[in-house]
């Protein structure tokens, strides 16, 4: 699994990885820089099933990440978006058995 980066201009960067089909997670990008992000995450295509985005810092142990208003972000409709801040080093989205030919993109600003 592998995922497209794309450089936005003006701080922001885009981040498409590969369909995801079942409870499996997608290659980890590493984050860089000395400030937290902003981010939004959507599933564009596919069905999300329940689909969550995570993060960690040392890209073994893992963790959901949570919106603004502090829930865990679960996408379960198509188009469906969360927008979250992160300081981690790594996310990556993690689909779940009702995932299929899902396709996750994140924006990052900061």
């Amino acid at each position: 699994m592998a995922f497209a980066k794309v450089d936005l201009g003006v701080g922001a960067t885009q981040i498409t990885w590969d369909p995801i089909t079942g409870a499996v997670g997608d290659t980890e990008v590493e984050l860089k820089g000395s400030k937290p992000l902003a981010g939004s995450v959507q599933v564009i295509s596919g069905t999300p099933g329940s689909f969550t985005l995570q993060g960690s810092n040392d890209g073994s142990n893992w963790a959901t990440l949570k919106d603004l208003q502090g829930n865990a972000i679960a996408l379960t409709a198509l188009g469906a978006m969360a927008e979250f801040t992160t300081a981690a080093r790594y996310v990556r989205p993690l689909g779940d058995a009702s995932s299929s030919a899902a396709v996750c993109r994140v924006v990052f600003r900061g």
